[in-house]
């Protein structure tokens, strides 16, 4: 019989030092040993829409022991030689764990084992994901095969709302797509032809130099905008297809955009240049990103059917080591035909800085490490990081004026505050002007915070019960963390960066609702905030979220 679990139906630990594997996990000599017993957790999932059984659905286990399993064919799960205690069961498919989480009731479940106890029966729901098609035809309703068409959501990237891919699909001959394997939502729809239209022209003389004029098909968002404010959102439930989401794209001449790249160190030219024309609206630079033709004998760039617009023309190059050349120019498109540019490749910044650590402390330094990263635009290449001496020291190479964020790692506590040219931030991002010069001075510190509390309106049925928590930081989305809370509604955790936190207590997987910054956002106005003091303990009341409450939010959100 072929099983998609693997199950090792044993009573106790083999007197073998060898690891063995039990319900998926391995145990043995050298590892942390899961507690066993002779209890059984067993069951099955189903398509919450149509009722069959859905095979190749992963089912989390999460109490004494953390386990997972694969439905088999028939739907079944099974998890055996469980130690007693309070269980938390919850399924996923994987195909759209990445996506904008779904809270129901229906999948997840709560068991409480007796020693020895054999549970079975555990029912699973899972909504099924959905898709969009439709076709794409040219102004005289022709089909346009090898197009892309992608389903986009808005994500929070360090604290700005920017557009992301979910899925994506081609047109096949008949000009159809089909987007498939989407998460319930709302999606705004993009259709993109990099096909060239020929347009008439005089004769060309063959290596002349000369272009053959040509036109392209503009994009657009359904129901038909090349703007992307201008969208419609398409609501996608579970288990169905919304069809025909048509497109009818014309062909739009756009301008070219022209321009040479110099630079005053002719070792800039031995790099690998990039050029990119960047949208400097954050909701279509994700998806509008344009890469320039860029030949490098002659250094000349350029960019067809660019539309109207506002755009930074970014150049870079890398000769290891660290050692980078950069250009930036913002640009406005309009209908008429722009000059050429002239970049001028500068080198990149080098700033040496200091990593102390506040109060006394032997704890050495020289094992941290200093990573930097761009907070605004498109980075290609290693960004800039760093080992720390032993006396604190350190320097980072080819840094681009700019705003970054600050992280580090291998050195215990916090960063408390980051100077440079004497301005002091206690933000880990902070900006990095032109002809800055250092030092940057970074201070960690050790004195860290506690909460403590408790949870109001529990849930009179027995049901899972987590705590969130995050710190608030301007330009920053900060991870956060699970909080245990017990069944009489107490939960304490320390070692806190202080600072204002957000703190919720929810009766849902925590790291579904902490994978999506944007649920987080939507989620405070239903929490507390604290502010956390150094060295200090804070208490907060907090008042229980149900589910129903968490499905009505995320149904709510506009992504």
């Amino acid at each position: 019989m072929r099983l998609a679990i693997a199950l090792l139906a044993i009573a106790s630990y083999p007197a073998a030092a060898q690891p063995i594997s039990i319900n998926g996990s391995h145990i043995g000599r050298g590892l942390q040993q899961q507690p066993i017993g002779k209890g059984a957790i067993s069951g099955s999932v189903v398509n919450e829409v149509t009722h069959e059984p859905m095979k190749k659905a992963r089912v989390l286990l999460n109490g004494p022991v953390g386990l997972n399993a694969v439905t088999d064919d028939a739907g079944h799960f099974a998890f055996k030689l469980l130690p007693p205690g309070p269980y938390n069961l919850q399924v996923l498919d994987d195909h759209l764990s990445a996506q904008r989480p779904r809270i129901a009731t229906a999948s997840r479940s709560n068991v409480t084992l007796a020693a020895d106890e054999q549970k079975s029966g555990v029912a699973l729901s899972l909504v099924p994901g959905t898709a969009i098609s439709g076709r794409l035809a040219d102004e005289e309703g022709m089909p346009l095969p090898n197009c892309n068409v992608s389903a986009l959501q808005f994500n929070f990237n360090q604290g700005k709302k920017t557009l992301g891919s979910r899925n994506t699909s081609n047109t096949n001959e008949k000009g159809e797509y089909r987007i498939a394997d989407l998460a319930s939502g709302n999606y705004l729809i993009f259709a993109r032809c990099h096909q060239t239209i020929p347009l008439p022209h005089a004769f060309i003389r063959r290596n002349s130099g000369i272009e053959t004029p040509t036109l392209s098909y503009t994009p657009q968002f359904y129901p038909g905008t090349p703007d992307v404010h201008a969208a419609s959102k398409l609501a996608a439930a579970g288990g169905t297809e919304l069809s025909g989401i048509d497109f009818r794209l014309s062909p739009g001449g756009g301008v070219t955009l022209r321009g040479k790249i110099g630079s005053t160190d002719p070792e800039a030219a031995n790099g690998n240049i990039q050029v990119m024309l960047e949208p400097r609206d954050p909701f279509q630079r994700g998806i509008g990103m344009i890469g320039a033709r860029y030949n490098r004998q002659s250094g000349e760039f350029r960019v067809d059917h660019v539309g109207p617009g506002s755009y930074n023309v970014v150049a870079n190059t890398f000769l290891g080591e660290g050692k980078r050349y950069y250009a930036n120019i913002p640009i406005e498109i309009g209908s008429s035909q722009p000059e050429p540019l002239q970049l001028m490749l500068a080198p990149a910044l080098t700033l040496t800085g200091v990593l102390t650590q506040e109060g006394e402390s032997n704890i050495p330094l020289q094992s941290a490490m200093i990573h930097l990263t761009s907070t605004e635009r498109f980075q290609s290449g290693i960004q800039p990081n760093t080992t720390v001496q032993k006396d604190g020291s350190f320097t980072l190479n080819g840094i681009v004026p700019g705003r970054w964020l600050l992280m580090i790692g291998g050195a215990p506590g916090y960063i408390k505050s980051i100077s440079l040219n004497n301005r002091e931030s206690t933000s880990q991002v902070f900006e990095i002007p032109e002809g800055a010069a250092g030092p940057i001075k970074v201070v960690l510190s050790t004195a860290m915070a506690q909460i403590e509390g408790t949870v109001s309106g529990l849930p009179s049925e027995p049901a899972q019960l987590s705590g969130i928590l995050w710190r608030m930081q301007e330009g920053l989305v900060t991870p956060g963390q699970p909080l245990t809370i017990d069944p009489q509604g107490k939960f304490s955790t320390s070692h806190l960066q202080p600072g204002k936190y957000v703190v919720c207590a929810v009766g849902a997987e925590p790291w579904i609702l902490l994978q999506n910054p944007a649920t987080m956002d939507a989620l405070k106005s239903r929490c507390e905030t604290v502010d956390l003091s150094t060295a200090a303990s804070t208490s907060v009341q907090l008042r229980f979220i149900p589910n129903k409450d968490l499905e009505t939010l995320l149904a709510s959100l506009d992504n």
